[in-house]
């Protein structure tokens, strides 16, 4: 039996943001750790602390250790989520863990914190956008923050919600 035709076109333009050296592009993630080494993925409500049990560590201890509050301006205002921290050049944390980041975190690249070299630390439990962005989709095809604050927002309200029933 043939295998099946890749269901896009190696050749197509819409390919042309993709690594020359990814060998099929169309097949997804290959684990090389390109975007591990750039830029973490933010992780969605209730996801770090599966990767907490993961690392056999309590939350708190977690947070202190590996991560880091960023933040993505959106139209509701700024939403705030768990991302691990990044490793700049020389092994240092690019920001202090358990922190929030600073305006230029964003744009300074630096190795995921569970990067090894030769793959991650939590990967069962690894981030939402992690585990859904692949480099060989087009930008608009992965996750957007704006996806990944509102999914915060919306464990907020049904946090907040959950306290008020609990009150009355």
């Amino acid at each position: 039996m043939a295998a099946p035709d890749p269901p896009h076109d190696r050749n197509d333009p819409a390919w042309d943001h993709i690594d020359p050296d990814h060998p099929e592009p169309w097949k997804g993630c290959i684990r090389r750790g390109l975007c591990c080494m750039s830029n973490p993925g933010w992780f969605a409500p209730g996801e770090a602390e599966k990767a907490a049990e993961v690392m056999g560590m309590e939350m708190a201890d977690f947070v202190n250790a590996f991560l880091v509050v960023d933040h993505a301006k959106t139209t509701i205002g700024v939403i705030e989520g768990f991302v691990p921290a990044k490793m700049g050049p020389g092994g240092d944390h690019v920001e202090t863990p358990g922190t929030k980041t600073g305006p230029s975190y964003k744009f300074t690249q630096g190795r995921c914190v569970f990067y090894t070299g030769t793959g991650c630390l939590i990967y069962e439990a690894r981030p939402f956008e992690c585990t859904r962005y692949a480099c060989t989709n087009m930008p608009e095809d992965n996750p957007s923050r704006l996806e990944l604050a509102m999914l915060w927002l919306q464990a907020h309200d049904a946090t907040v919600e959950a306290s008020q029933d609990s009150a009355d």
